[in-house]
């Protein structure tokens, strides 16, 4: 099953950061970073039972720094990049909850599905987080 695999790639909003450029970076590493660390905190699937549970707490987590992000106030130059990047975080939490429903359903097609549109997206929108310069936002590699 890639249930595992499927989970880290609709939880994991972030990975490691490096240096901020901005204000606006400061802030938004500093949420990654603290959702990022809350995620590793929380025990890894290995049934569909357990993939829902942790869907739903990885959710919990995702939809506070999904918030917090959207509190943030980009400077002109950045807000369209910043939008289009919060647009597809918005689509990376509505896929946790479809991971979650999939998982009680024991719905393995959908979760496959799921964890193909993750990585479709992903390279998008770790370009406009290093862009950003949110590293701390990006998967890295």
């Amino acid at each position: 099953m890639r249930i595992v695999a499927v989970v880290v790639l609709l939880a994991a909003l972030t990975a490691c950061g490096t240096s901020d450029q901005s204000e606006l970076a400061k802030d938004a590493n500093a949420i990654c970073r603290s959702y990022s660390q809350a995620v590793d905190e929380l025990k890894a699937p290995t049934t569909m039972r357990e993939t829902a549970a942790y869907a739903s707490r990885a959710h919990t987590l995702f939809a506070a720094s999904t918030r917090e992000l959207h509190k943030l106030d980009p400077v002109p130059a950045d807000a369209g990049d910043y939008r289009e990047w919060l647009t597809l975080v918005d689509h990376a939490l509505a896929r946790v909850a479809a991971l979650e429903r999939a998982a009680r359903a024991g719905d393995e097609k959908e979760i496959n599905a799921l964890g193909n549109e993750t990585k479709r997206d992903r390279a998008r929108s770790d370009a406009l987080a290093r862009k950003l310069g949110f590293s701390a936002c990006a998967t890295t590699g």
